[in-house]
């Protein structure tokens, strides 16, 4: 079972409070027993750009409705720089963390990621669930996180 610094790494990347740069966060503790949603997508992907704004009001309102310490989304761009990254983070202010840009440690090959968007849903022990949709499914998505 990896663990997940072994997954993700040591650090993760967030939107500043203002949402004028990325912040780097290094205590990834809060993971521990959270499903985390791995989010494959990019700037200039138009599926991407037609998905990503209801992934972020469903994850908005999962939040508000108590849930935010059932899973973390983790974004993992295919963007061609760092500033493509922030952008699509800014302009669809997105709220969760993402890995720093050019570090997707080996994600998209290990699952298979084939195209984008895709989500992949991994339970607290950083296994994949399976049953879970892979794309555009947010009703879909937001059972499995609830589960």
């Amino acid at each position: 079972m990896p663990s997940v610094t072994d997954l993700l790494g040591t650090s993760l990347v967030r939107l500043s409070s203002d949402a004028s740069s990325l912040e780097k966060v290094n205590d990834l503790s809060f993971l521990e027993g959270k499903k985390v949603l791995l989010y494959f997508s990019a700037h200039w992907c138009p599926p991407c750009r037609m998905f990503t704004p209801k992934l972020v009001e469903m994850v908005n309102t999962l939040k508000e409705e108590g849930n935010e310490d059932k899973f973390v989304v983790v974004f993992i761009s295919s963007d061609q720089d760092e500033q493509s990254m922030f952008e699509y983070m800014k302009e669809e202010n997105m709220p969760w963390f993402a890995l720093p840009f050019g570090d997707k440690r080996g994600l998209n090959t290990k699952h298979n990621v084939t195209g984008i968007p895709t989500v992949i849903l991994l339970d607290s022990n950083m296994e994949r669930i399976e049953k879970c949709p892979l794309r555009g499914d947010i009703d879909g998505i937001k059972n499995c996180l609830l589960e």
